[in-house]
């Protein structure tokens, strides 16, 4: 389940935050970086497209209100470290394959609505970070979140295209 955490609306952290709130996991993704320039590439855009206000809750994946954007990173490097022995070009498509699939699975369909009419959709031009501090400035309040299963293959196409930009 998709949350919002209003404090981080305004001024989202991104990958500065990401290594902030996960210190073991940041030595992880700065070696990531050194070895594939590209990683890095991946990693911002995922942090510039999601920002940290998108939280999830999975009692199953014993997650409350963690970003988004941790938690895919987070399972990202575990595929990286876990392709072990595999060629180099393995253990890169495994961190970027996991990463982006969660962030897909998590992200494609939900519709987040605000007071004013202002909908964002994974489908559209303008990434949910950028949507939400948009309205954080011109003081719209969130109303919800839904899912609209209609538009799920679209959104994933949209949302791979946006974290493959300039890779």
């Amino acid at each position: 389940m998709i949350r919002l955490n209003n404090d981080t609306i305004t001024e989202p952290s991104g990958l500065k935050g990401f290594i902030r709130r996960n210190p073991r996991q940041s030595a992880h993704l700065r070696r990531l970086q050194t070895d594939w320039p590209s990683a890095r590439r991946f990693a911002e855009n995922a942090s510039l497209f999601l920002g940290d206000a998108l939280t999830i809750s999975d009692h199953e994946a014993e997650e409350e209100n963690r970003p988004l954007l941790d938690y895919a990173i987070t399972q990202g490097l575990r595929a990286y470290g876990a392709a072990g022995e595999a060629d180099d070009a393995a253990r890169l498509r495994a961190f970027i394959k996991t990463t982006s699939d969660l962030i897909c699975e998590r992200l494609a369909g939900v519709v987040i609505r605000f007071d004013d009419g202002a909908v964002w959709r994974a489908a559209g031009s303008t990434p949910p970070a950028a949507f939400l501090s948009e309205q954080a400035e011109r003081g719209g309040r969130f109303l919800e979140i839904l899912i609209d299963a209609s538009r799920m293959a679209d959104d994933r196409k949209a949302i791979k295209a946006a974290l493959m930009k300039n890779l």
